[in-house]
């Protein structure tokens, strides 16, 4: 019997399944709304995201939050290069990482040990060899530092030192920022007032990176968080640190032969499917893959069944909740 070698791909279902399993009321889409939880509270944060508060939150009365984070940034039409634009983009992934920080907070004060997702992870830890995370939230890390706490994990494209199993992160994570010394302002509010390019810094050899936030910390909001707004396609995908974490990825797959592929939580959406497509891609032919998604029989989730097939692999389990059994 071949020897395991297993990939996990997470979306936001494992977030919603964690919350279910903690019997937590809150909707992980609603980031703009406080998670529709009262004990998520946001407003003492929004004096330093004008746009946010005159602009995005009243689309927000009206309409669904991620359309109306299409509305505010003028989805399919914007201009990286337009000012206006560049504060409206700025201001959000500030957000975002301002509401997923509080959102893992309230996390963190529960416990994880008994979710499925974490006694899963302890049993398979040792065949474990990489994770890619599309969720700005720590919830994935958490849990594999609690099954794994010696193998460990690093955060691929960041000044992360490369030991433990490679995270990989390419719409970014709450815990992603640029270093205070790149900041050339004289305190964090004129900090938090201007509008910063994207977070992107280079070392001796040219190559782009970001830096990281210490678990211990990830409530303390980055001031330039390098994230992609859920509504849209990783236009960050020509940074360095993007490019690092492409090439680790291929670099990756190559050296360690996935042979087992478990895809959680993502529903193949259209914006997210031409990464989905490569990181399936680079995967030798004849992986084992496993999908657990809430909407495991829409449309979305038989296309991506058959791309995966189309690429010479199979499709093992697809299933509504739960980890797989691994064949």
């Amino acid at each position: 019997m071949r020897k395991r070698r297993v990939c996990i791909l997470a979306g936001n279902g494992l977030t919603i399944d964690l919350l279910n399993h903690l019997d937590l009321d809150i909707d992980t889409s609603s980031p703009l709304k406080s998670f529709g939880n009262p004990e998520i509270y946001l407003e003492p944060y929004l004096g330093n995201l004008s746009t946010i508060k005159d602009v995005l939150l009243p689309l927000s009365e009206r309409q669904s939050d991620f359309d109306s984070m299409n509305e505010f940034l003028n989805y399919g039409e914007f201009d990286l290069s337009d000012k206006d634009f560049s504060k409206r983009e700025s201001d959000l992934r500030r957000f975002l990482a301002l509401a997923y920080s509080k959102l893992q907070s309230r996390i963190d004060n529960a416990n994880l040990v008994k979710w499925s997702w974490s006694q899963w992870m302890k049993k398979n830890r040792k065949d474990i060899v990489g994770v890619v995370s599309f969720n700005y939230d720590l919830v994935l890390e958490k849990s594999f530092r609690l099954a794994s706490p010696n193998k460990g994990y690093f955060m691929v494209g960041t000044d992360n030192p490369v030991k433990g199993v490679p995270f990989f992160k390419p719409h970014g994570s709450i815990n992603f920022e640029i270093p205070n010394n790149l900041i050339h302002f004289e305190d964090e509010q004129s900090a938090w007032g201007s509008v910063l390019g994207r977070n992107q810094v280079f070392d001796s050899y040219g190559n782009g990176y970001i830096t990281t936030v210490p678990y211990e910390e990830n409530t303390r909001v980055p001031k330039q968080p390098d994230i992609i707004p859920p509504t849209q396609e990783n236009y960050h995908e020509n940074l360095g640190w993007v490019q690092n974490l492409f090439k680790t990825y291929t670099d990756f797959t190559k050296h360690f032969q996935v042979n087992h592929f478990v895809i959680v939580g993502h529903s193949y959406s259209k914006v997210d499917r031409k990464e989905i497509d490569f990181f399936i891609s680079q995967l030798q032919e004849r992986c084992s893959f496993y999908i657990v998604n809430p909407s495991h029989e829409s449309e979305s989730i038989n296309q991506l069944w058959s791309f995966i097939e189309s690429k010479g692999h199979i499709v093992n389990e697809v299933k509504k909740f739960g980890p797989p059994t691994l064949i």
